[in-house]
């Protein structure tokens, strides 16, 4: 459903947000305490969104005179091809990234994603990125943050975001079973509930697993 609406009747309103170049520490705390899933990924660069003039009551981070309100990821996938196959005239993990992380606080209003994502693409490009590569995954995930929230989509994610910024669709992923715990952690590949050695965490386990397929965009 469209939720956009003009900046006069409080929607996004780009004058009043920045986005800067984040460390890894900030970066990652507000990943864990705010994305649906709690893994941090082996990361390239991290951005941060940040509100110059935040309501007085918004908890978070005070990042460059402002509040940290998002973070977008750019960074290493678990498989070289997963540059390659989309950019095989690009050097990957230099100039080919994946960015495997977007997450935004909800008092930004719509619009704020691409906003976001743009700005971080136009900070990359300025370290030589020239490609990315991301993913939506489909797939209905849900997360309970530690402050007691619910992180994720019911109805999972149809990569609107990337829509928006006229990213290319190059495909599906490889389809696979994915073991997801309560917490929003992934179990690696190797990994069984039998053979996990903590049976509640394991008995917890088995009750989220699905078979991902997930749709590929890549931007230039």
């Amino acid at each position: 459903m469209p939720t956009w609406v003009h900046v006069s009747q409080g929607g996004f309103d780009r004058r009043r947000y920045e986005v800067v170049e984040l460390a890894e520490a900030p970066a990652r705390e507000y990943i864990q305490a705010n994305h649906y899933l709690s893994g941090w990924p082996s990361t390239v660069h991290r951005y941060g969104l940040v509100d110059l003039k935040p309501a007085g009551t918004e908890p978070g981070d005070e990042v460059g005179g402002g509040l940290l309100v998002g973070v977008v990821v750019l960074g290493v996938p678990m498989s070289r091809r997963a540059l390659t196959n989309v950019f095989p005239s690009l050097v990957p993990y230099s100039e080919a990234l994946e960015m495997s992380r977007v997450c935004l606080s909800p008092s930004v209003a719509s619009n704020g994603e691409s906003f976001a994502v743009a700005a971080a693409l136009r900070l990359a490009a300025g370290h030589g990125v020239r490609g990315v590569v991301t993913y939506a995954d489909p797939v209905a995930r849900l997360r309970t943050l530690p402050d007691g929230r619910t992180a994720g989509s019911p109805r999972g994610h149809l990569g609107v975001i990337y829509q928006a910024l006229s990213a290319t669709y190059t495909g599906r992923s490889t389809a696979r079973t994915v073991i997801v715990l309560p917490d929003g952690q992934v179990l690696p590949s190797g990994v069984r509930a039998g053979s996990c050695g903590l049976s509640a965490r394991c008995e917890a386990a088995s009750q989220h697993v699905d078979r991902p397929v997930l749709d590929r965009h890549s931007m230039v």
